[in-house]
Formats: C-alpha cells, sequence, structure tokens
C-alpha cells in the first residue's frame, strides 16, 4: 500500500458515480486527520522528556506529508465530482 491513511483505501464516493457532498468531504477529512493523530500517538509520548531526534523528525515529516496529500487528493476528487 502506498499510503497507511484509511482515507485512501476507502474510497465509497466511486460506488455509483455519485457526487460528493460537503458532508461526505468533511468525513473523509476527518479520517485524514483521525488518522494522522493516532500515527503520532502511536510514535511519541505526550509527556516524554526526552530530546527529539533527527529519526523523530523525519517520521514527523513523512507523516504530515501523508496526511496534506490525502487532503490534496481528497478536495480533488471533491471538486472534480461536482462538476
Amino acid at each position: 500500500m502506498d499510503c497507511p491513511l484509511r482515507a485512501c483505501v476507502v474510497d465509497w464516493r466511486q460506488k455509483g458515480g455519485e457526487y460528493m457532498t460537503i458532508k461526505e468531504l468533511d468525513q473523509r477529512l476527518t479520517l485524514v486527520l483521525e488518522d494522522f493523530s493516532s500515527e503520532m500517538r502511536s510514535e511519541y509520548d505526550d509527556y516524554s522528556n526526552e530530546p527529539v531526534t533527527g529519526g523523530d523528525i523525519a517520521q514527523l515529516s513523512r507523516q504530515t506529508f501523508y496526511a496534506l496529500d490525502e487532503f490534496r487528493k481528497e478536495i480533488i476528487k471533491y471538486l472534480e465530482s461536482n462538476r
């Protein structure tokens, strides 16, 4: 799988060629945010006193990229479905 995010796998809008509503877009973007939050919580302890490493920054950068890329894809799908 290219991306660990649920939103890149779940594409229920395509079934039947239906238009995506603003509510559906909001739900899909919320999934992306929830996945990003879950990934970050699994990687980093909110109460840790350990210093951040280069690997930590790289992981944060990757996860941020995945989330932003999924936002981009979902917004493009929304705009294309509502032409």
